[in-house]
């Protein structure tokens, strides 16, 4: 079941200093609802009060800087929270290579903490991740979560250095066609007519493109598929979903 409770309490995570702008956009978005709240009130809506009352609170916005392969979850929320029960939910935009193996770690980590008996008064419990996985080529096979399953299916840490490496490919046709997007806007004004020949280059050479982007997507899918099994194994449902499509973000995983 989804939850229509507002989110009160967000934990950002970061390995280096930044701007901080999701903070400014989280507490700036639950502070205009509640802007809004008062502002009907002050119209003498007649459900005004009622608005008021069910207005969310202000977002509480806390930030680790650290690494997150050296981040005690359980431990960092515990200081933070209070006594009532507590679901947690993790949310990672675009988690760099070796940097999702280490989130998707932790919060298994936090998860099975959080299980023990002697913890069950802590009232948290991890509800799922979310995580928009990119960076395959710097995935690293000492943080890798998926080298048992590679390892049972007759890989080891050679071939795993091969599709990271392949993984680049998965970008060449979009690259490509942003190119020819870009040279048709160049070239608008004037249009010399194909050859046949230039026209049995271009479309050797699409279909080079494509079947290179092919193989780094298939490579990608291998690396993706390690993880899901490391969470099957732990004891999580997962699935892998396309969220946007290609044309938007070739990483839409």
């Amino acid at each position: 079941t989804v939850s229509k409770e507002p989110i009160s309490f967000h934990l950002l995570v970061d390995r280096q200093a930044n701007r901080r702008t999701a903070d400014q956009r989280i507490r700036h978005g639950m502070g205009s609802k509640q802007a809004k709240a008062k502002s009907d009130c002050e119209e003498g809506d007649m459900v005004g009060n009622n608005l008021l009352a069910d207005a969310p609170p202000e977002a509480n916005v806390h930030r680790v800087q650290c690494d997150i392969g050296n981040l005690d979850l359980r431990v960092a929320l515990s200081t933070m929270l209070v006594a009532s029960p507590v679901s947690v939910v993790a949310v990672g935009k675009h988690i760099c290579g070796a940097a999702s193996d280490l989130s998707l770690n932790c919060c298994v980590q936090a998860a099975k903490a959080w299980q023990r008996p002697d913890r069950m008064s802590e009232s948290v419990s991890i509800q799922g991740v979310a995580f928009a996985l990119c960076c395959h080529h710097v995935c690293e096979w000492s943080k890798y979560v998926g080298r048992e399953w590679l390892i049972g299916h007759g890989l080891n840490e050679e071939d795993f250095n091969s599709m990271r490496w392949f993984s680049k490919l998965a970008h060449t046709q979009y690259r490509q066609r942003n190119s020819c997007c870009v040279g048709e806007k160049l070239s608008k004004q004037w249009k010399p007519q194909p050859s046949k020949v230039s026209d049995r280059g271009n479309s050797v050479g699409a279909r080079a493109a494509a079947a290179r982007a092919e193989l780094g997507h298939l490579c990608k899918r291998l690396i993706d598929e390690g993880r899901m099994a490391f969470l099957v194994r732990e004891g999580w449902d997962c699935r892998l979903v396309r969220f946007v499509h290609r044309e938007t973000s070739p990483e839409n995983l």
